[in-house]
């Protein structure tokens, strides 16, 4: 999947929390506030499964396959 929206890493940690999740959301604004916090909704059938194809191209030197 690619940001959001530009200027945030493509690379971010997905957890899942509970319906009341602002104690969550409070607690990273203050312990850790130059992470990104957002809610966003993914399909039921959405599996998340690592892009590891799309991962040796991003990660690949120039000149390899």
């Amino acid at each position: 999947m690619e940001p959001l929206r530009p200027g945030l890493p493509r690379l971010r940690y997905r957890i899942r929390l509970p319906n009341g999740y602002k104690p969550y959301e409070q607690a990273l604004r203050r312990w850790a506030p130059e992470l990104w916090f957002g809610v966003v909704a993914q399909p039921s059938a959405y599996a998340g499964l690592p892009d590891r194809a799309g991962h040796r191209q991003r990660t690949a030197r120039p000149g390899e396959g």
